[in-house]
């Protein structure tokens, strides 16, 4: 007797813990129609707070109310969130009651009729100068946010990229004059960015006795840009450049002509959103040729033994971005080795191009 007692109290002990277990998530419906099963930690304001059902010690997430339909409790309990009167079916922990109790408020006040909630959709304006239109699906406070646009594509964004969030009212067409405003989706920001670049080359040699006159030519080639943050990014190129300059040695005017393969390696700060920066870094340079012309005459000096191949400078301009793929910048190079060993010259060159991003 004793033992069928006690596998009667087993069973009974493993069937209550299986449905304990089996119902220990709370389950959030949103109004479009998925499902999240999430332990709900708290409701205030206009937010639901919430951790996964299946990552109960991971970082918490949260909803906005306006886009919740009901929450289905741990307990039985139901609470649901539109203008109707809200109804809790409470068991006797009370839990969901308890919630209720603390939001009611909240909810009747701070609610929007439905029909103005469809006239109504999420704008997320970022750093870089992208707006993003949609419905706000899922925000981690401080970490990130993801939002779905009218289209379906689903977008994620660090909070660092973002400037700010608002609602804004979708203006439908009620004149022939006026437009109507539909949600564009945005590109997410890459990571990298990489693209051609390339423009006008204006030069000289800084002497001791003073700069020479200039030699115009051009520059062209590759760059690559890496965010670092948001206002910081670090810019690599491989740059073809025609340098150097001009001088009159009598009555004949001379022009040295140095043609180099360059590598910038450029730090970028933004200082308005993230199209205008002030562009920092060194340039390292390998000569490819070394000519002087003038009489009419052109004699090939790159064999000669004091010219040093190679070349530092110290670059400083500005960049902006016309577009997302058009770059307009400016910068000037100053070089700090001398171009031959036994004379004073050193390398000064001013740059003004356009850069395309692919």
């Amino acid at each position: 007797m004793k033992n069928h007692l006690l596998r009667y109290v087993l069973i009974m002990t493993t069937l209550c813990c299986t449905s304990v277990l089996t119902n220990a998530q709370d389950i959030i419906t949103l109004k479009k129609g998925s499902r999240i099963e999430a332990i709900v930690t708290d409701i205030k304001d206009d937010i639901i707070k919430y951790k996964y059902f299946f990552d109960p010690q991971g970082k918490g997430s949260f909803l906005y109310k306006d886009m919740v339909s009901s929450i289905l409790y741990q307990n039985g309990a139901i609470e649901k969130f539109d203008n109707s009167e809200q109804q809790s079916q409470v068991d006797s922990y009370g839990r969901a009651e308890a919630i209720h109790d603390n939001t009611q408020n909240v909810i009747i006040n701070n609610t929007t009729p439905a029909s103005a909630q469809n006239n109504y959709q999420d704008v997320v304006y970022l750093k870089n100068g992208s707006i993003i239109r949609g419905v706000i699906i899922e925000q981690v406070p401080n970490e990130l946010l993801k939002i779905e646009t009218a289209d379906g594509n689903l977008f994620a964004y660090k909070i660092a990229e973002v400037e700010k969030i608002t609602k804004e009212r979708i203006v439908t067409q009620t004149a022939p004059q006026q437009s109507v405003i539909t949600p564009q989706p945005m590109k997410e920001v890459k990571r990298f960015q990489w693209g051609v670049k390339g423009g006008l080359n204006v030069s000289n040699e800084i002497t001791d006795n003073g700069p020479t006159d200039f030699r115009t030519g051009i520059h062209l080639g590759f760059f690559m840009e890496i965010p670092v943050s948001t206002k910081v990014g670090f810019q690599p190129e491989l740059m073809y450049s025609m340098q150097g300059g001009s001088s009159k040695i009598g009555y004949i005017f001379e022009t040295d002509k140095f043609d180099y393969i360059n590598l910038p390696l450029m730090f970028k700060f933004y200082v308005w959103q993230q199209r205008l920066s002030i562009d920092v870094g060194l340039q390292f340079g390998y000569l490819i040729s070394a000519k002087v012309s003038g009489g009419g005459e052109t004699i090939n000096f790159y064999n000669y033994e004091g010219l040093n191949k190679f070349d530092v400078s110290l670059d400083l301009g500005l960049s902006y971005k016309l577009t997302d793929k058009f770059d307009l910048f400016l910068r000037g190079n100053a070089g700090i080795i001398r171009i031959i060993d036994d004379l004073s010259n050193r390398n000064s060159v001013s740059q003004l191009g356009i850069g395309y991003r692919f």
